[in-house]
């Protein structure tokens, strides 16, 4: 994924994902860091029926600013309706949520998430329960750091992604 600017003075980075766990389908959330559009962590309809949620650590903590989601099944209404976005430092404590915008980038179809800045390493996206009516398919997830003065583009790592394990609530 390439850098780009957000506003003529917010620049970031892409930053690389260390550790992703999820409340359903563990086993695939990775797919959402492999950078391959072709593979996809997966929430079926009916478990969209139920609070569900995806974790990412970054490599490097900082201010984020963005969410950008490569995603099929819903729209961006429904995502505005559905997702609370949390960034901590302290994966134990989310505080509360991030307000946020949802756009579409146009050349990509992408969905982003745009909010002001936050202090963490940790990034939990929330999605309550029946806002979205069919199975959700989300093939990539970046997240953006604030950079300094320069930019620099880095693709999200899966060399050494490890996935986190909780309790399926998968049938």
């Amino acid at each position: 994924m390439a850098a780009t600017s957000l506003s003529a003075t917010a620049r970031h980075e892409v930053s690389p994902v260390m550790s992703a766990s999820a409340s359903v389908s563990q086993t695939e959330v990775a797919k959402a860091f492999d950078n391959d559009n072709t593979t996809a962590w997966t929430v079926n309809a009916t478990l969209l029926k139920h609070p569900q949620w995806i974790m990412a650590t970054v490599a490097n903590p900082g201010d984020v600013q963005s969410i950008t989601l490569t995603q099929k099944g819903a729209t961006a209404d429904q995502l505005r309706k559905a997702i609370e976005i949390y960034v901590t430092y302290d994966p134990m404590n989310l505080g509360e949520p991030v307000e946020f915008t949802v756009a579409t980038d146009r050349p990509t179809g992408n969905t982003i998430l745009k909010f002001p800045a936050k202090y963490g390493a940790h990034v939990r996206l929330a999605i309550k329960p029946g806002v979205i009516s069919r199975t959700w398919n989300l093939y990539e997830m970046a997240i953006a750091i604030e950079a300094g003065d320069s930019v620099a583009t880095t693709p999200a790592s899966t060399a050494h992604i490890s996935t986190h394990l909780s309790p399926s609530t998968d049938a």
